[in-house]
């Protein structure tokens, strides 16, 4: 059993990079009865991953590209019509202080499940991502709260952004953000890190069941 922790526990931790950047991580549809998908019409999908962000980055036709730009530097202006409506955005900082705890703890984990047989240290790490990959989740939630419930609209979010003014005429009070969360890339990621701290549990209760099984091993190896 102590072998297969050792082997299958690793497995877990690292298989969650693949798994967020192919699997879908987030979910995003913003609708209008006029235009039908908006955020298919700026060029994402509605279920999206991190590769097909970095892909899509790298498509985008000239119109596309120059909106995401001029959303993007209204977002960071504070003095924009953007930047002094989104006073969230702390929570997307929030979000990148956990998820970078989360990968950290998962990477400490990954690699005390190989080097010692201290379960309870081991267990403490694997706990620690958990409640960072809760923690991530909450603060994301958080941020996209006021545009989920209306309080931050589409339309003067577009506003600020669209210099021509087109789009947000044209769409006015009629967008809507429908879903905004973090998607199944979140969950398998949340999935593995349970597992290998369900593993990590059951050896802890193994070892203080028969922790002459485990004195044993070091006794032979020291031999």
């Amino acid at each position: 059993m102590k072998i297969v922790y050792k082997i299958i526990t690793p497995i877990f931790i690292l298989a969650i990079f693949p798994v967020l950047f192919f699997l879908p991580i987030l979910h995003l549809n913003i609708t209008s009865s006029l235009a039908g998908s908006l955020s298919s019409n700026l060029g994402i999908p509605e279920y999206t991953s991190l590769y097909q962000l970095v892909k899509m980055g790298g498509n985008m036709n000239e119109t596309q590209s120059a909106l995401w730009k001029t959303i993007g530097q209204a977002f960071m202006d504070k003095d924009s019509t953007i930047g002094s409506m989104f006073t969230n955005t702390k929570w997307l900082y929030v979000f990148a202080v956990f998820a970078g705890l989360m990968i950290l703890f998962a990477l400490v984990t990954a690699v005390l499940s190989i080097v010692t047989r201290r379960y309870g240290i081991t267990l403490g790490f694997s706990l620690a991502s958990l409640v960072s990959a809760f923690a991530m989740n909450k603060s994301f939630d958080a941020f996209a709260h006021p545009l989920l419930t209306g309080e931050i609209s589409v339309s003067s979010l577009l506003s600020g952004s669209d210099t021509t003014g087109i789009l947000s005429n044209l769409l006015g009070s009629l967008a809507k953000v429908e879903n905004l969360e973090l998607a199944v890339a979140y969950s398998m990621t949340f999935f593995l890190l349970a597992c290998a701290a369900v593993l990590t549990v059951v050896m802890v209760f193994m070892k203080r069941a028969d922790p002459k099984a485990f004195k044993k091993v070091k006794k032979e190896k020291a031999k």
